[in-house]
């Protein structure tokens, strides 16, 4: 059985969705108020499709593990990033009460970073880099002088 704990929350879906995650929207999504009058329908994954969907697309892959603390039993995520050289450990946190709030922590964290990442690179790519960045700087700040 399927509960709502096993979806990802609204606002990690809206960020799927607008990273490039589809998904065949018959039953489960969300809806989205544009403007008064206006809905766009969004994804509602399950937990394993965003997680199976990052590590294909993103090549990050989330896991859960338990591990034990004097108030009983708790859960942790993992983030690793997977290179052809090499796996990066990326992201950990502790302190989840259930796996599946565990790995809906690490999605939403994966998709964070990979939301940074992409707007550090729209903004860096823009930027003249090396010498060039220092003659734009030296030219701007010359011409603010006289």
């Amino acid at each position: 059985m399927i509960f709502d704990k096993d979806y990802c929350d609204y606002e990690t879906s809206c960020t799927l969705y607008e990273l490039g995650f589809y998904l065949d929207m018959t039953e489960k999504v969300y809806e989205r108020n544009l403007m008064t009058n206006r809905y766009e329908m969004i994804p509602k994954p399950l937990l394993y499709e965003a997680q199976k969907w990052l590590s294909d697309e993103y090549h990050f892959h989330v896991s859960t593990k338990p591990y034990p603390c004097e108030d009983g039993l708790r859960w942790m995520f993992e983030i690793r990033k997977f290179t052809n050289e090499m796996v990066t450990v990326v992201k950990n946190k502790t302190g989840f009460c259930s796996s599946e709030e565990a790995l809906a922590g690490g999605i939403k964290e994966a998709v964070m970073m990979i939301v940074e990442s992409k707007t550090k690179n729209v903004h860096t790519s823009s930027c003249p880099s090396g010498a060039n960045a220092q003659r734009v700087w030296r030219s701007n700040y010359d011409s603010s002088i006289t």
